[in-house]
């Protein structure tokens, strides 16, 4: 639950580029926050943006450009490496819902794990 313009984040990065990700991301910024579009989205899914609150929020939003002709390459290299190499319990790293934050960086810190990974998919609409 916020309490105020000051409760949330100070940075949100999106690598999923789906809108509507993006979209529920600003709700969680705090003021003066930075949001990072890192994920390439569809050039034909729009997203829903308030001006209201990006300049009440004194929100900067930057937008990065990356290849997106490397996605096939990346998807084969790790179809590649398989089980083997990329087994998150060999790799130190746990997922997450997004409501346990706390826990994921309280396990970060610690060092009892490399990698916190948030599943969106069950706390997209969380209020």
């Amino acid at each position: 639950e916020k309490h105020s313009e000051h409760d949330g984040f100070d940075v949100v990065v999106d690598c999923s580029g789906f809108p509507p990700v993006i979209e529920k991301a600003v709700s969680w910024m705090a003021s003066g926050s930075v949001l990072v579009i890192f994920g390439c989205s569809p050039r034909d899914r729009p997203m829903k943006l308030c001006p209201e609150e990006v300049y009440r929020k004194e929100l900067t939003v930057l937008g990065v450009l990356i290849n997106p002709f490397t996605y096939s390459k990346a998807l084969k290299l790790a179809e590649a490496m398989g089980e083997r190499y990329l087994n998150y319990e060999k790799l130190g790293i746990e997922i997450f819902q997004l409501k346990d934050y706390e826990t994921a960086l309280a396990k970060l810190k610690s060092g009892s794990i490399s990698k916190a990974v948030f599943n969106m998919n069950s706390d997209l609409f969380f209020s």
